[in-house]
C-alpha cells in the first residue's frame, strides 16, 4: 500500500513539473514577429502575447521606438536617456 501511494505521489509530482511556463528569454527567441505598417514597428509575439523587444523606425530609417515587453506590459523603455 505504501508503495502504491508513494508511486502515485511521485507521478503527480513529475506531471506537475512539466507545466511550468517557459523562461522569458526563450519566449523572445521563439517569438514570431508582426509588422505594424502605420507606425513602422516590429512586435514579437509568443503564445498570442507581446514579449521581447519591439523596434520602430522613422521615415529616414533611424530607430525612434525601442521597448521591452513582458506579458503585454511595457517593462522598460530602451531609448530613455541616462541622467546627466
Amino acid at each position: 500500500m505504501k508503495r502504491v501511494l508513494a508511486s502515485i505521489l511521485i507521478l503527480f509530482f513529475l506531471a506537475s513539473c512539466g507545466t511550468s511556463e517557459r523562461p522569458v528569454v526563450h519566449q523572445g527567441w521563439e517569438a514570431r514577429y508582426r509588422y505594424d505598417e502605420g507606425n513602422r514597428r516590429l512586435h514579437p509575439y509568443y503564445d498570442h502575447r507581446r514579449v521581447g523587444k519591439s523596434i520602430g523606425r522613422d521615415e529616414r530609417g533611424k530607430v525612434d521606438y525601442k521597448v521591452w515587453w513582458r506579458n503585454q506590459i511595457i517593462n522598460e523603455n530602451l531609448l530613455k536617456q541616462p541622467p546627466r
